[in-house]
Parts: C-alpha cells; structure tokens; sequence
C-alpha cells in the first residue's frame, strides 16, 4: 500500500486518543497540551526519521541522523511557542553498533547542550527484523496559555518561507522506489543533477534545525504571528490545519527554488505536480505568516541564519484552501478538504 502523508486515518486514531484527555487537556490547532498544575500548559511531541534511518545506516551518517530526528521533533513544537526544554531518544537498530549508538546519542547531546535542552536517558532496541536504524525522539516543553502561537490568519497576511537544506526527513521512501527499484540507480551513484555529488550524500544531509531563530522571532513579533507550519510529511497541504477561513496563496515570485534534487525527482515523469507540493518541501521547510507591516523585518532576523522571502500572501475564503505556483511549470495545485475532510488536490493550468 503506498503510504500517503496526509495521513487520512488521523482522525480516527484522535478519537481514540480523546477517550483519555477527560478536562485534562487543550487542544491547540493540530496538537493537544496537557494542562499542569501550575497553570501552565505541556507539550509532548514524538516523531522519528523513518525510511531516512536506513539511508543514515548505509552512509555511517548517525550524528546527521540525530539532528534528523530532534530537527522534526523542535521545529514542530515551536510552532505553537513552546522551546523543549526535554528530549529523550528511543533508537532502535538492526544489529548491535558501537559506532552507531555512539554517533546518534554524542549528535543528539551536542545539539541538545547548544541548544540548552535537557537529555536525561533513552532507549536503545536491537530489532533484527529492520533495515538500518530508527531514531525516535519524544520532546517536551511547557508555556504560559497567553504565550501560545494558535492559528489567527486574516484576509492580507503575508506568507514567509524560509529554506530547507533539501528532502528534509520526508518522502524518503517514494525516493528509494523511484531512484532505487525504478532508475536502478545506488547510493554510490552520481545524479545526474550534480557535477560529482553522489546520491547518498544528497539524501542524508539533515534537515535544518529552525529553532532558535524561531524563538528569537517570537521574543520579538509574538503577537504578529498568525501561524506557524513545518513543512514536512504532508508537505504544503499541511498549511490547510492553520488557513482557517482563508485561501493561503504560495506564488513562485521569490528566491527559494527547489534544490536540483527536487527537479530530477519532477523530471523523471514519475510524480505528478499535486504530489510533489503534498510530498516534499521544494525548497521551503518552514513556513511562517504575520500580519502586514512586519515581514521584512522577520526576514531580516531569518536572515542571519537562513535564507527567508515573501512567498505569498492570505486572502478571505468559505474554506481553507492552499493554492500553489509550482516552479516546475506554468500550472497552479490547489489543496482543500473533501466532504469527508481528507485532503484533495488538484492541478490546473494557469492562465494568468
């Protein structure tokens, strides 16, 4: 069955998971923070690396495993606000790995302590019926209910992208189909793209840490940010959960074009352009949108660290929506909810 990223079975496993909130819990647009007793809120966030933990197995990379893994796990809890203040690890391995253990938890830790978050243990399985190794990271962090950065898009708010390093963590399994089984290419292969960049080096460079840039937007725009996504497995359909009533409009008048590897993918026929924007981040892997006036002004702060443009802007609608100007062509893919609020997606021609 092909995985789809949009995870349409999410809301039925969030019943389950509601059975056991009671009046303990918040839900705060695509997350749920636990209420503590000392009045502020706590969030938990777990994800992993997946199919990229194989590619990280093959090329030795595990301290760029590592930054995967807590990348995806930091750049979505400050979406809402909150900085972890925890991280706890579970790897788990194919077979026993001195090398391997000690890669993943001395890149993990270095991260954590220049970021000052906290490691107190994890967990390390030997599971032999895997390939390569998994690295799972569960995050927390906690934050004043006032503080939080809950989805308030209007009609005129500016959208800023800031770029990705390139895959990021996800689609990596589509990745191997197409290159490996299809193309018939190997890790050791050169694309076709690069002058001498090997396939294995492009596609286990981690995925950019945004954190601390974020925050030091916040400590200074807080109450001019609109909304927050990391762009990753949904890719720019995951923008519908913060639209609200609007239409969110990504146009391809700005600098952060897809790196070559998104361009080969696109070249060999074997994606459409709807799965391409719901898959991969083509370039951008954060997305922020404020109010009018300030943007350039968060542009300049991302710009100390990453390279950040106006991407696009909201405009009032029925319904979220999500309309992209892919730079593969002249045509226009446009996300919404179904009847059944799973998300659609389409292409059309722009004949603008």
């Amino acid at each position: 069955m092909v995985y789809d990223p949009t995870k349409p079975f999410k809301e039925q496993v969030m019943a389950n998971i509601r059975k056991t909130w009671k009046d303990k819990v918040v839900e705060v647009g695509p997350y749920a923070m636990v209420k503590l007793r000392d009045g502020r809120l706590g969030l938990f966030h777990a994800d992993g690396i997946g199919t990229k933990g194989y590619l990280h197995w093959q090329q030795k990379t595990f301290k760029e495993a590592a930054q995967d893994a807590l990348a995806m796990n930091v750049d979505d809890s400050i979406m809402l606000g909150v900085y972890p203040e925890v991280v706890v690890d579970h790897m788990i391995l194919a077979e026993e790995s001195n090398e391997a253990i000690l890669g993943v938890t001395e890149g993990l830790c270095d991260l954590c302590s220049d970021l000052d978050i906290v490691v107190p243990g994890g967990e390390t399985a030997i599971l032999d019926t895997i390939k390569g190794l998994e690295v799972g990271v569960v995050t927390y962090g906690s934050i004043d209910e006032k503080d939080i950065v809950k989805p308030k898009i209007k009609d005129g708010d500016k959208i800023i992208g800031i770029e990705s390093s390139g895959i990021h963590s996800n689609g990596l399994t589509f990745i191997r189909e197409m290159i490996f089984d299809k193309l018939k290419l190997k890790m050791d292969s050169t694309l076709p793209c690069y002058l001498n960049k090997k396939i294995g080096e492009e596609l286990t460079i981690p995925t950019h840490i945004y954190l601390p840039v974020l925050k030091e937007v916040l400590d200074n725009y807080r109450d001019k940010i609109s909304g927050m996504m990391h762009i990753t497995g949904g890719a720019f359909s995951k923008l519908l959960d913060i639209a609200g009533n609007n239409a969110l409009e990504i146009t391809k008048e700005h600098g952060l074009t897809p790196q070559p590897i998104f361009n080969f993918l696109r070249d060999q026929n074997l994606i459409s352009e709807v799965d391409m924007y719901r898959k991969f981040n083509c370039g951008i892997g954060f997305v922020i949108t404020c109010r009018p006036g300030v943007e350039n002004d968060l542009v300049g702060i991302i710009g100390e660290k990453f390279k950040a443009e106006v991407i696009g802007q909201a405009s009032k609608s029925p319904d979220p929506a999500v309309l992209v100007y892919p730079h593969f062509s002249a045509n226009k893919v446009f996300y919404k909810y179904d009847n059944n609020h799973k998300v659609f997606g389409t292409t059309f021609v722009n004949n603008v």
